[in-house]
């Protein structure tokens, strides 16, 4: 046999074994091949999510805002009639004790 025939015999043997032992690897490789796409479409969809909640958040942090500047807007609005709710309370008051005054005919105080 000449070296020719030998080294090609050789080199069938060679592919014969390693495409055996090839084939399950090539097969698992496969199988993380589509998990990986899959892995990869879930990832897109998350992100997808995301963004949204994101927007959402961006959203209600205006809302809150606006509802905040609102909430002051009625404090100093219940302290501002508050404050004339007093001020009339007190000049009714007054006018009270000056009628009585007068009624009683007592000397004015100070």
């Amino acid at each position: 046999m000449d070296d020719t025939k030998l080294l090609g015999k050789i080199g069938k043997l060679i592919d014969t074994k390693l495409s055996k032992n090839l084939k399950p690897i090539n097969e698992k490789l496969g199988i993380l091949d589509s998990k990986v796409g899959a892995l990869d479409r879930r990832m897109d969809n998350v992100e997808t999510k995301v963004g949204t909640l994101d927007k959402k958040i961006d959203s209600l942090d205006i809302k809150i805002e606006i509802v905040s500047k609102k909430i002051d807007k009625a404090q100093e609005e219940t302290i501002e009639v508050l404050s004339e709710l007093i001020t009339s309370g007190h000049n009714i008051h007054e006018k009270r004790l000056k009628r009585i005054e007068d009624h009683l005919q007592l000397p004015q105080t100070q």
